[in-house]
């Protein structure tokens, strides 16, 4: 059981690792041609899927508490 959940949370860490490089070559590649931005570290593309899962998060609590009060009308 114990073996099972270190596993997931291996697995979890190693999406996490990867979507933050994904996501910081999309943006080194996409936003300092598009907008003038600066190039992304690693940790401040961490620290924007937290940003991202969070709000992401708040908008999927928000949308189930509206739709659990029923037609509004």
């Amino acid at each position: 059981m114990i073996f099972l959940q270190l596993q997931r949370l291996i697995a979890a860490g190693i999406v996490v690792l990867v979507a933050a490089l994904l996501l910081r070559w999309l943006w080194d590649i996409t936003m300092p041609q598009l907008f003038h931005l600066p190039k992304a570290s690693y940790w401040q593309v961490v620290r924007l899927l937290l940003i991202l899962g969070i709000a992401a998060e708040t908008v999927l609590l928000i949308v189930a508490q509206l739709t659990s009060l029923g037609p509004l009308l």
